[in-house]
């Protein structure tokens, strides 16, 4: 950062996104003592542009990279003692396993186990063997004869977050610390502003609004790519997620269950208070077709509800038939695609624009990073700040390097939606986390 150019706790700044990143970092830039903090998106919290405009999402320490496994223990802390968030947390329990004949699952599983090995960090998490460990453990299983050849990993200390609820509960927090929000259409960005000098002092909103800032942080998660120029580096990908609704005394049967995963099938979580169970897929949806010929970008939100591809609802059924196979035909009563900015690396972006040290990226959360809500912000503060570690500075640095290489990861996970063709295979893509 040029000594001419200081940051102080009086530097307005002006993040762009009230999405995890965008709020976490809101939060620890106000713990820190900044003092001119101003958060501007087109909606109110809960945004229906963040991806965690959701009722549930996984929290889990369990990765086999040791970066992402550190800052998951660091978050975990939070979420069972922040008291900003600790309310939010449900301690179910988490498995993640692969069937008999899933080798890149096998692969996965065997590496997170050993990780947790490796860390010396004391740890409840066990080895799943068989099929039959599963289903003494998660009962709700006991009917799936899918299961028998399963093996994985169960961590009775994880669990989920209400994570549209921890979004409300961090902006409430925030406008009693003094943030200021904007929204609307001048909450809404349409590209950085530059002084006769050239230099960027804040941002213009689609209004023509100029909003002045002495720093911008561009947390726009799956909106990056068509709003900057980020060469590739992310991409805008939804992901399916549906919700099958129970009744009061059927929810009770499923009351407290552990999420089940599979890195190939996907999420089932536990029935919400109003009694939704919600299921996901890992699958990535890109969808072009702009003009421009590169950026995917999310649709307008209300436009991808209850919208899915008919290939994502038979890999649904197919979930549901290995884990609850008594909920297999149930009917959808919400379905949903659920947009992240994804890299192909799925490291974050958390750097300064090589054009400008007045503009800061938080995002790149590529499917993994709301369990780092409490968190995450602080991280954001020190590579504001200048003082990120080595290891997170240079795996969330600006890498055009990795542009373009989704096409080299896996085995067919991506897909493209189109208007005249729905679903076409584009390239492969299996998540290393």
């Amino acid at each position: 950062m040029p000594s001419s150019d200081k940051l102080s706790k009086e530097t307005s700044i002006l993040i762009v996104g009230a999405g995890v990143f965008g709020l976490s970092t809101a939060l620890h830039l106000s713990r820190a003592g900044y003092k001119e903090i101003t958060v501007i998106d087109p909606h109110p919290v809960p945004s229906p542009l963040s991806a965690a405009n959701d009722i549930n999402k996984i929290i889990r320490t369990e990765y086999h990279i040791p970066l992402y496994g550190g800052l998951a223990r660091e978050a975990y802390q939070a979420w069972n003692h922040d008291p900003l968030f600790a309310h939010h947390f449900h301690k179910v329990g988490w498995f993640t396993g692969a069937a008999g004949d899933d080798t890149r699952g096998h692969e996965i599983v065997a590496k997170i186990w050993a990780n947790i090995k490796a860390d010396g960090v004391k740890t409840n998490a066990k080895q799943i063997k068989c099929g039959d460990d599963l289903k003494k453990i998660v009962s709700q299983t006991s009917g799936s004869r899918k299961l028998d050849q399963w093996m994985g990993i169960f961590n009775p200390e994880a669990g989920w977050a209400h994570s549209g609820n921890a979004l409300i509960g961090v902006a409430n927090e925030l406008r009693t610390r003094g943030v200021r929000f904007v929204h609307g259409n001048d909450g809404t960005f349409e590209s950085l502003h530059k002084n006769s000098k050239g230099v960027v002092d804040g941002i213009t909103a689609s209004s023509g609004r100029h909003i002045p800032a002495e720093r911008v942080i561009l947390a726009m998660g799956a909106s990056t790519g068509s709003r900057y120029p980020v060469k590739d580096m992310l991409r805008a990908y939804g992901y399916g997620l549906a919700m099958i609704q129970l009744e009061p005394q059927e929810a009770l049967l499923y009351k407290n269950m552990p999420c089940l995963h599979s890195k190939t099938l996907g999420y089932i979580f536990e029935p919400s208070v109003d009694g939704r169970l919600k299921i996901a897929l890992p699958g990535r949806y890109a969808w072009y077709g702009y003009g421009d010929g590169e950026a995917s970008r999310p649709e307008a939100p209300v436009s991808s509800y209850n919208n899915l591809p008919p290939q994502c609802i038979k890999e649904m059924r197919e979930l549901l038939a290995t884990f609850l196979p008594q909920l297999a035909d149930r009917p959808f009563c919400y379905s949903q695609l659920c947009w992240d900015a994804d890299s192909s690396d799925d490291n974050f972006l958390i750097t300064y624009a090589p054009e400008s040290e007045r503009v800061l990226f938080a995002t790149g959360g590529s499917y993994h990073g709301f369990k780092f809500f409490p968190t995450i912000g602080r991280h954001v503060v020190s590579a504001l700040e200048g003082t990120l570690s080595e290891e997170a500075r240079l795996a969330w640095r600006w890498r055009p390097e990795i542009a373009g290489q989704y096409k080299t990861r896996g085995d067919g996970e991506t897909r493209v939606l189109e208007r005249d063709n729905p679903v076409k295979p584009e390239t492969v893509r299996t998540s290393r986390l």
